[in-house]
């Protein structure tokens, strides 16, 4: 009787652990910054978060961190630029309706961070990249940069009229 309770209360337990938690879509987003005119920055934001994360310094074969946006969410505050951004000269809303990022290996570098390798997927490109994130409670951060011509993201926009370089801030909040 009280091995049959131990091994209920394990797999009870184990299945605790390995629960993903869900991304809070209404509070998560993505905020960006590129060089316009070699003078200038255009800012702007992502909303529309989803996705799943579960990471655990003890068992980080059987972490999960997948994260994908509606890139038709984008505003940077100027209604016909976010337009030109939905079309097919940029992120081509229509035809590829989510930019993810899907973690496929994970190192705890302690404190709280976390070294994160996978594959972030553009459009119909998808290149690995190493994030490092922070942790904390029920929230996530990172910052980091990408190329968008790596994407095919605005390739026929002259790199001065848009600069090449994204630097990219990233606030997940966890349900």
């Amino acid at each position: 009787m009280r091995t049959t309770l131990l091994i209920l209360l394990s797999l009870f337990f184990n299945g605790q652990l390995i629960t993903a938690q869900t991304i809070d879509g209404d509070k998560s987003k993505v905020d960006f910054e590129i060089s316009n005119l070699a003078f200038n920055t255009v800012e702007g934001s992502f909303s529309g978060l989803s996705g799943k994360v579960y990471l655990n310094e003890h068992a980080r074969n059987k972490s999960i961190f997948k994260v994908c946006l509606d890139p038709a969410t984008i505003k940077t505050g100027i209604e016909k630029r976010d337009e030109h951004l939905r079309s097919e000269d940029f992120f081509w809303v229509s035809e590829y309706p989510e930019i993810c990022f899907t973690g496929n290996s994970f190192a705890y570098l302690g404190e709280g961070r976390w070294q994160i390798k996978g594959n972030l997927k553009i459009r119909d490109v998808k290149k690995e990249i190493t994030v490092i994130l922070k942790q904390d409670e029920k929230q996530i951060s990172c910052d980091f940069q990408i190329n968008r011509l790596d994407y095919k993201v605005g390739e026929d926009t002259s790199t001065f009229t848009a600069g090449d370089e994204v630097k990219l801030m990233v606030q997940i909040v966890l349900q």
